[in-house]
Protein backbone atom coordinates (compact mmCIF):
# COMPACT_ATOMS: atom_id res chain seq x y z
CA UNK A 1 0.00 0.00 0.00
CA UNK A 2 2.55 2.26 0.83
CA UNK A 3 4.04 1.86 -2.80
CA UNK A 4 0.70 2.50 -4.20
CA UNK A 5 0.67 5.88 -2.31
CA UNK A 6 3.97 6.68 -3.37
CA UNK A 7 3.07 6.17 -6.97
CA UNK A 8 -0.41 8.14 -6.28
CA UNK A 9 1.68 10.98 -5.04
CA UNK A 10 4.08 10.75 -8.25
CA UNK A 11 1.25 11.16 -10.22
CA UNK A 12 -0.67 13.63 -8.46
CA UNK A 13 2.55 15.49 -8.59
CA UNK A 14 3.54 15.00 -12.57
CA UNK A 15 -0.64 15.80 -13.26
CA UNK A 16 -0.28 18.89 -11.24
CA UNK A 17 3.17 19.78 -13.20
CA UNK A 18 1.39 19.23 -15.83
CA UNK A 19 -1.29 21.28 -15.19
CA UNK A 20 1.26 24.47 -14.78
CA UNK A 21 2.38 23.91 -18.14
CA UNK A 22 -0.68 24.01 -19.66
CA UNK A 23 -1.87 26.74 -17.80
CA UNK A 24 1.49 28.63 -18.70
CA UNK A 25 0.78 28.07 -22.18
CA UNK A 26 -2.74 29.19 -21.75
CA UNK A 27 -1.26 32.46 -20.27
CA UNK A 28 1.20 32.79 -23.35
CA UNK A 29 -1.53 31.81 -25.78
CA UNK A 30 -3.79 34.48 -24.08
CA UNK A 31 -0.67 36.78 -23.88
CA UNK A 32 0.27 36.16 -28.17
CA UNK A 33 -3.62 37.03 -28.89
CA UNK A 34 -3.66 40.40 -27.09
CA UNK A 35 -0.12 40.67 -28.44
CA UNK A 36 -1.65 39.97 -32.47
CA UNK A 37 -4.81 42.13 -31.17
CA UNK A 38 -2.37 45.37 -30.86
CA UNK A 39 -0.16 44.33 -33.65
CA UNK A 40 -4.10 44.16 -35.35
CA UNK A 41 -4.92 47.85 -34.24
CA UNK A 42 -0.96 49.47 -34.85
CA UNK A 43 -1.68 47.91 -39.03
CA UNK A 44 -4.96 49.15 -39.29
CA UNK A 45 -3.92 53.06 -38.11
CA UNK A 46 -0.78 52.78 -40.29
CA UNK A 47 -2.61 51.81 -43.32
CA UNK A 48 -5.30 54.57 -42.40
CA UNK A 49 -2.40 57.23 -42.47
CA UNK A 50 -0.68 55.39 -45.28
CA UNK A 51 -4.42 55.80 -47.71
CA UNK A 52 -4.27 59.68 -46.22
CA UNK A 53 -0.50 60.09 -47.85
CA UNK A 54 -1.67 59.00 -50.66
CA UNK A 55 -5.10 60.88 -51.42
CA UNK A 56 -2.81 63.59 -50.62
CA UNK A 57 -0.30 62.32 -53.06
CA UNK A 58 -2.85 62.36 -55.93
CA UNK A 59 -3.92 65.42 -55.23
CA UNK A 60 -0.69 67.15 -55.20
CA UNK A 61 -0.10 65.14 -58.26
CA UNK A 62 -3.51 66.34 -60.14
CA UNK A 63 -2.71 70.24 -59.28
CA UNK A 64 0.92 69.77 -60.58
CA UNK A 65 -0.57 68.51 -64.00
CA UNK A 66 -3.04 71.03 -63.71
CA UNK A 67 -0.29 73.98 -63.44
CA UNK A 68 1.91 72.09 -66.21
CA UNK A 69 -0.59 72.00 -68.57
CA UNK A 70 -1.51 76.04 -67.73
CA UNK A 71 2.60 76.45 -67.79
CA UNK A 72 2.54 74.52 -71.36
CA UNK A 73 -0.74 76.32 -72.69
CA UNK A 74 0.94 79.58 -71.53
CA UNK A 75 4.16 78.81 -73.39
CA UNK A 76 2.31 78.06 -76.50
CA UNK A 77 0.52 81.26 -76.29
CA UNK A 78 4.10 83.40 -75.96
CA UNK A 79 5.84 81.31 -78.60
CA UNK A 80 2.70 82.57 -80.62
CA UNK A 81 3.39 85.81 -79.77
CA UNK A 82 7.05 85.64 -80.17
CA UNK A 83 6.61 84.45 -83.77
CA UNK A 84 3.79 87.20 -84.88
CA UNK A 85 6.47 89.55 -83.19
CA UNK A 86 9.20 88.12 -85.52
CA UNK A 87 6.74 88.25 -88.76
CA UNK A 88 5.98 91.98 -87.45
CA UNK A 89 9.55 93.01 -87.40
CA UNK A 90 10.17 91.29 -90.64
CA UNK A 91 8.06 93.42 -92.24
CA UNK A 92 8.70 96.34 -90.39
CA UNK A 93 12.52 95.55 -91.47
CA UNK A 94 11.39 95.53 -95.22
CA UNK A 95 9.65 98.52 -94.96
CA UNK A 96 12.18 100.57 -93.43
CA UNK A 97 14.54 99.24 -95.99
CA UNK A 98 12.13 100.61 -98.90
CA UNK A 99 11.66 103.44 -96.89
CA UNK A 100 15.55 104.44 -97.27
CA UNK A 101 15.64 103.49 -100.30
CA UNK A 102 13.26 105.79 -101.38
CA UNK A 103 14.88 108.49 -98.80
CA UNK A 104 18.37 107.63 -100.48
CA UNK A 105 16.76 108.49 -103.91
CA UNK A 106 15.24 111.43 -102.18
CA UNK A 107 18.33 112.53 -101.01
CA UNK A 108 20.15 112.26 -104.55
CA UNK A 109 16.83 114.24 -105.70
CA UNK A 110 17.77 117.00 -103.52
CA UNK A 111 21.58 117.04 -103.85
CA UNK A 112 20.89 117.43 -108.03
CA UNK A 113 18.08 120.00 -107.45
CA UNK A 114 20.68 122.17 -104.92
CA UNK A 115 22.90 122.00 -107.88
CA UNK A 116 21.05 122.98 -110.57
CA UNK A 117 20.04 125.59 -107.94
CA UNK A 118 23.53 126.52 -107.90
CA UNK A 119 24.37 126.62 -110.79
CA UNK A 120 21.27 128.71 -111.53
CA UNK A 121 22.35 131.19 -109.38
CA UNK A 122 25.55 131.60 -110.56
CA UNK A 123 23.91 131.70 -114.12
CA UNK A 124 21.83 134.60 -112.72
CA UNK A 125 24.79 136.42 -111.05
CA UNK A 126 26.85 136.05 -113.99
CA UNK A 127 24.45 138.08 -115.95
Amino acid sequence: MHSRVRMMKSHRDQVTNELQEIQQIYASYCHSLETSENILCVCERERERIGGDLRKLKTGVMKLKDKQTTLENTALKKNLELESLKLNMNVDAQTLELWMGENERKSDDIVAINKYHRMDDAFIKVK
